[in-house]
């Protein structure tokens, strides 16, 4: 997921809006950085530009702003990417201010020079598709409720596991995914929906989590139905959680199983959440602000927040659900995962990540997520 809810630019709007004197005006402008927040712009955003200050064949000293996953992310194994190579560092051996010091391994092209600008940390570990961890895939396509959409698809059995990326993130986030996966003998079919690179357009670039994008996964589910899928495990990221929970709730019968991990179960929970980073008191939005701050998030981006709070809608769920969420999570916070298991514990099998960032369970420890994922598929399929 991108800079939503990170950059759900409440902090933001507070200080521009703060000058603006009036209520109505701070949550008309909060609103308005929202759904911004929401919007595709074709950037990645779950990356974080670094600086290169010395680097060896097996250790790397890295430049690294203070920024809201840093913490987190000091423990976890992530990608690097620069202007000409890509690598892998483990967790921060030294810290001393903004310079960590991790191991490094090349994956491919150069090694990165001392001085250089800026390299990009990442999540996702792998830069392309699933040929960088040596499974074997095809390009597929299918037909879309606005055109034509894409996806990677991984032949196995007829359980097919259904992969749906977050906001601002990109297919290549499930790698990890596939990998812990690997041997398992399931199906995948990893997909886009609309406002990704090269999938249909939408007038605003806006994604409405999950209310108007379920319809390209109902495209997707159809294409792995007609290509012999008997039975579906959706797995939804953040953003795609979200998502992948509008579609189970149009179209239970044609689910088995959810996956989640940090899904974005309630855009009206985490802006309640987030609200307040910025205020000198550190508390949120109250009363009568927020309420105002959330009309205009409809209004502003054509959200029915009812519709698409899937903790408050939870009753109509009745399929077996693993969550996974961190809780040092600066995008989704981690009591939004946690709500929708104490409201529905007869069906969440949940697990905290303590001092986890978004989305990086697997970077934490793999052996324990793949674990995790193959016991869990192993009871529902």
């Amino acid at each position: 997921m991108k800079k939503f809810p990170r950059g759900l630019g409440i902090a933001a709007a507070l200080g521009g809006a703060s000058a603006a004197g009036s209520s109505v005006s701070m949550a008309w402008y909060a609103a308005g950085i929202v759904a911004d927040g929401l919007k595709v712009t074709g950037i990645p955003d779950e990356t974080l530009d670094v600086g290169i200050v010395d680097v060896t064949s097996d250790q790397i000293v890295l430049d690294v702003p203070e920024l809201p996953d840093r913490v987190p992310d000091q423990r976890a194994h992530l990608g690097l990417r620069w202007s000409t190579g890509y690598g892998h560092v483990g967790p921060a051996t030294v810290i001393a201010g903004r310079r960590e010091t991790r191991p490094f391994a090349l994956f491919e092209g150069d090694k990165p020079q001392v001085g250089d600008a800026v390299a990009v940390l990442e999540p996702f570990m792998y830069p392309r598709d699933p040929a960088d961890v040596g499974i074997a895939f095809e390009q597929v396509s299918y037909p879309g409720p606005l055109g034509e959409l894409a996806g990677w698809h991984v032949k196995g059995s007829p359980t097919w596991i259904v992969m749906v990326h977050g906001l601002g993130a990109t297919p290549a986030e499930f790698i990890r995914v596939l990998d812990a996966l690997r041997g398992e003998g399931h199906s995948a079919l990893v997909v886009t929906y609309r406002n990704d690179e090269d999938a249909p357009r939408t007038a605003d670039s806006i994604i409405r989590a999950g209310q108007d994008e379920f319809a390209d996964i109902a495209a997707a589910v159809d294409f792995a139905k007609a290509n012999g899928a008997q039975k579906i495990v959706l797995f939804g990221s953040s953003m795609g959680g979200a998502i992948s929970l509008a579609y189970t709730m149009h179209a239970p019968e044609n689910v088995a199983a959810l996956i989640l991990e940090a899904p974005a179960a309630s855009v009206r929970d985490i802006v309640s959440l987030r609200s307040g980073e910025a205020l000198p008191s550190g508390g949120r939005f109250a009363g009568a602000l927020l309420k105002l701050t959330l009309r205009f998030i409809g209004l502003r981006t054509g959200i029915d927040l009812n519709g698409v709070d899937y903790i408050a809608r939870a009753g109509e769920l009745g399929l077996p659900i693993l969550l996974i969420h961190g809780t040092a999570d600066a995008a989704v916070p981690f009591p939004v995962g946690e709500r929708l298991y104490r409201i529905r514990p007869d069906l969440v099998e949940f697990h905290r990540i303590e001092g986890g960032g978004h989305v990086r369970a697997w970077n934490l420890d793999r052996e324990w997520y793949s674990a995790t994922l193959r016991r869990f598929l192993r009871r529902v399929t």
